[in-house]
């Protein structure tokens, strides 16, 4: 059984036209702070601009967008990843074919098959000897050290020290000093001492990755609540295991503050913290808030448009963008710009008015 894999298909689809667009081979685009700026691409040239849409400073080479004060680009001649710092200078020399953004001032870096961590001065502060390593959340990365169906998922600190030992079948970020794990088949949460706080009961939890990429992780625990899995519907548990709304959802996302989307009959809408509708079921899909406003879908999935609510459930941006959430990311605007797709394969940003700061044309 998966969990939203339906909206972030449809999602994934229009961010691949970006990302075979700008990125090439690079299909993450960056969550985190993104230090207002913004990468296009104009006439063959590379730049970043403002939220304004001014350009900022022109680069050489194709880059992805800004996470902790660095952003990595793809060096033309020798298609290796570098860093570049928000002036535009080169810090980190192109060396990795694949890198994770920075993350708490660390970027996971794949050297010939195996993963370690750079600072950002492009020092090795962990040797890559992991077969599969995310990014560092609450100060601790989930890390497996082989592709062996029996190896195990634990958890390092910054200096590469094993503080949870490898003992899960999965693993997921740490969020509010809680990490979602798996064993035998179930699923429950443990602390930063690797106590089973949550015992694994729970039928399912949302951890996928996909080539070292934190593909996309949900119940994990946000604003004090999880969803769970229990025989088929989603619930909401809090920090002690305690069911805080039953299990009456198809679908459930994690909370924003006040407000988490649910699903029931491949309807979405939203619900408070008491488990109450507060915007309609009547969405044919639908993300999480952010910065007061939330993507859903209206019509048909194959063909239909994305808008944005606030949390009234008034439509304060049309429906008419294609899409553009990413794989590490909801479809959320974030420092008021959002990107986005527009009709005929267009892509480009607006802000939290729906007006265009810039468009590839």
């Amino acid at each position: 059984m998966k969990k939203n894999t339906k909206v972030k298909s449809i999602i994934g689809i229009a961010y691949l036209s970006f990302a075979l667009l700008l990125f090439q081979s690079i299909t993450v685009f960056s969550q985190g702070k993104n230090n207002g700026l913004y990468p296009i691409v104009k006439d063959g040239k590379y730049s970043f601009i403002d939220k304004y849409g001014k350009v900022v400073f022109d680069v050489e080479n194709r880059c992805g967008t800004f996470s902790n004060g660095m952003a990595f680009f793809i060096d033309n001649t020798l298609n290796k990843i570098g860093f570049i710092d928000t002036t535009g200078k080169i810090v980190v020399q192109p060396a990795y074919v694949t890198a994770v953004p920075f993350y708490e001032e660390l970027s996971a870096v794949n050297v010939n098959g195996k993963w370690g961590f750079i600072d950002k001065k492009g020092t090795v502060v962990i040797e890559p000897h992991y077969a599969f390593a995310f990014r560092f959340c609450e100060g601790l990365c989930r890390v497996k050290e082989s592709t062996s169906l029996h190896s195990k998922w634990g958890f390092i600190d910054k200096k590469g020290n094993w503080v949870i030992k490898p003992e899960f079948d999965n693993a997921g970020d740490f969020s509010e000093g809680m990490a979602l794990v798996e064993k035998d088949g179930k699923y429950g949460y443990i602390n930063k001492a690797g106590e089973l706080i949550i015992k694994p009961i729970y039928d399912y939890g949302a951890i996928l990755m996909r080539e070292g990429y934190n593909f996309y992780e949900e119940g994990k625990f946000s604003h004090g609540l999880a969803a769970v899995l229990v025989k088929g519907k989603w619930g909401y548990i809090d920090k002690t295991g305690k069911m805080i709304i039953a299990p009456a959802f198809d679908y459930a996302g994690n909370f924003s503050k006040d407000m988490a989307n649910v699903a029931v009959n491949e309807k979405y809408g939203y619900i408070n913290r008491q488990g109450k509708i507060v915007i309609p079921l009547q969405y044919s899909l639908a993300d999480i808030f952010s910065e007061g406003l939330a993507a859903v879908h209206t019509g048909p999935i194959t063909d239909g448009k994305w808008g944005f609510i606030d949390k009234t459930g008034k439509m304060v941006i049309e429906p008419t963008l294609g899409g553009g959430g990413v794989s590490t990311d909801p479809y959320a605007f974030k420092n008021g710009v959002l990107f986005t797709m527009f009709e005929g394969q267009k892509w480009g940003y607006i802000n939290t008015k729906g007006d265009i700061i810039w468009k590839h044309e």
